[in-house]
C-alpha cells in the first residue's frame, strides 16, 4: 500500500470540503471502515479466535 499525504495532509483536506462533499465522504469512510471491520470479523472467526464465545 502507498501512502500518497500524511495525516495531517489528509485533516487538512477534509477539513476545507463543502458540505456535501464531507457528508460523500463520511459516507465512504463508514463503508470502509464496515467493510474492514467484516474482514477481520470473518479472518478472526475462521482462525478460531472467537470459538470461545460459541461455547
Amino acid at each position: 500500500m502507498t501512502i500518497i499525504c500524511t495525516v495531517q495532509e489528509l485533516q487538512r483536506t477534509v477539513s476545507q470540503l463543502s458540505a456535501q462533499d464531507l457528508a460523500r465522504f463520511r459516507k465512504w469512510f463508514e463503508e470502509l471502515e464496515a467493510k474492514r471491520w467484516d474482514e477481520q470479523f470473518e479472518e478472526d472467526v475462521k482462525s478460531g479466535k472467537l470459538d470461545h464465545l460459541a461455547e
